[in-house]
């Protein structure tokens, strides 16, 4: 029998016979010198001890067996969760604390902020123990926890919504969603995240065939990469596709020696291009001059910030999908330039008004490209007008009030009504920021920032409205793929 309760840390007793141990232990300070005394171990405590400061929370149930003492008088002993519990208990060994080199104010933090833990408790000895078996044996053919894969690790990612690097990954899901006839043959034999992560990870494929200066820079969404990862495939499901094939750099560069190159891309830049670029933009920026109108040089900055410290381009998994390589070059940028810029956060809120608007500008000319050249027309509601999506002049910012109150209308009249759902989060997340269909005065004053920034003019923008800029770029670019993704 067993039942659940939370129970006060205090009354909590560390298992002094742990399957961990090799023997049978005297005290708690043995146990939590046997928990924290091994190196490795020492390790994966402080992980842990970061872990639980981070969430202030001991996230799993402990297992515990209720062991009767006397008549009514009973001692809780931690079956399951003694790494967690040490944390609480080796408080009161300052000598050890010292020992193993643990952050004392994270231990007292915890202390302080957790005074009781989830607990299932057992009565029965023989049921607390298999529980705990078939937590830390194996999978026993399913009973116990049968441990992720890496294909399962990447899903979990992609759940919540972060960023997955595996093109193994990348590449499975691609072929789940294709429907074009050219890559139905591969679709039916592609498996294995690990050979496919081995085979574009080595450079001679990504670079040599590729053209890429990274294994993480293969794009998806363009038709050319499409195209030679399925020429590739087929020539390894050609031999077999077994890893054996391409085991070894020098198996895979042999194996696929004869498929052509795609042209290296000019354009490309590197991770180290673009920190030197950006450290050239970075002085020519300190050294700007403005010549006033009686004739003297002053110094001047380009742009006037309330505050420095906004948290811009956080966009890890953006959940934009196109095939406009333009778009996709720069939004894999951003995670670039925050790496580079990571201590220099001035700099990134410099660069932003310029990159909401070039990324809008882009994709507000794919929506209007796909809304004129009849795309889109089985989509729209009955007379729609086109007028609002004339300006394609290349050089005219699409960027407009006009354009972003037209394009959310558009979601928001859809002739397809089972197609609202998917612009709903989009939407509302723009709500909260005035960006409707009616309103539009949040809209120009966020077109007229953006615009005056770029045409040079200097603007005072606090912290609180750049990152409320960079949601809604965001959900713009977002809500405008998701239409256009309709077709």
């Amino acid at each position: 029998m067993h039942y659940y309760k939370k129970m006060d840390v205090e009354l909590l007793s560390l298992w002094k016979d742990n399957a961990r141990y090799s023997k049978t232990l005297e005290s708690e300070e043995e146990c939590l010198k046997e928990l924290f005394g091994n190196k490795n171990m020492n390790k994966k405590q402080k992980v842990l001890l970061n872990d639980i400061f981070l969430e202030t929370d001991v996230i799993e149930n402990l297992i515990v067996y209720k062991e009767e003492i006397n008549k009514n008088e009973f001692k809780y002993i931690v079956l399951d969760g003694n790494r967690r519990l040490s944390f609480f208990k080796i408080i009161n060994y300052p000598e050890l604390i010292k020992k193993y080199d643990l952050n004392i104010a994270k231990l007292i933090h915890l202390k302080d902020s957790i005074k009781s833990i989830d607990c299932k408790i057992y009565d029965d000895l023989t049921e607390a123990y298999k529980h705990v078996e078939l937590r830390h044996l194996d999978e026993q053919n399913g009973k116990g926890t049968v441990k992720w894969a890496s294909e399962n690790k990447d899903r979990m990612k992609e759940i919540q919504g972060k960023e997955v690097n595996s093109i193994g990954f990348k590449i499975l899901k691609f072929y789940e969603s294709t429907t074009k006839p050219e890559f139905q043959n591969v679709k039916k034999q592609v498996k294995d995240k690990s050979t496919l992560d081995r085979i574009f990870g080595y450079k001679d494929t990504y670079s040599g065939i590729f053209g890429l200066n990274n294994k993480n820079d293969y794009d998806l969404y363009n038709y050319e990469h499409q195209i030679k990862i399925n020429e590739v495939l087929e020539k390894f499901y050609d031999v077999g596709g077994k890893v054996a094939a391409v085991y070894t750099a020098k198996q895979s560069k042999e194996l696929f020696s004869d498929v052509p190159s795609l042209p290296k891309n000019d354009n490309q830049i590197s991770f180290d291009d673009l920190s030197t670029s950006i450290k050239e933009l970075k002085g020519t920026k300190n050294n700007i001059t403005n010549e006033s109108s009686n004739g003297n040089i002053n110094n001047k900055n380009h742009n006037q910030y309330k505050i420095k410290d906004a948290n811009l381009f956080n966009w890890t998994n953006q959940g934009i999908r196109t095939d406009n390589s333009l778009l996709n070059y720069y939004l894999k940028k951003l995670v670039s330039i925050n790496q580079i810029l990571s201590n220099d956060k001035d700099f990134i809120i410099d660069l932003a008004p310029y990159f909401y608007r070039l990324l809008l500008d882009i994709a507000i000319r794919d929506i209007t490209d796909f809304i004129y050249k009849g795309s889109a027309d089985s989509i729209l509601i009955p007379n729609f007008s086109k007028v609002a999506f004339n300006t394609t002049a290349q050089d005219v910012s699409c960027v407009n009030a006009n354009k972003i109150s037209n394009i959310i209308s558009i979601c928001d009249n859809l002739r397809k009504n089972e197609h609202k759902n998917v612009f709903n989060n989009y939407k509302k997340e723009l709500s909260k920021f005035g960006f409707t269909a009616k309103n539009t005065k949040s809209i120009e004053k966020f077109v007229n920032d953006l615009n005056m920034v770029v045409h040079g003019s200097s603007q005072n923008l606090s912290k609180q409205i750049l990152e409320k800029y960079d949601i809604i770029t965001l959900n713009l670019i977002q809500l405008i793929y998701s239409f256009i993704n309709l077709k």
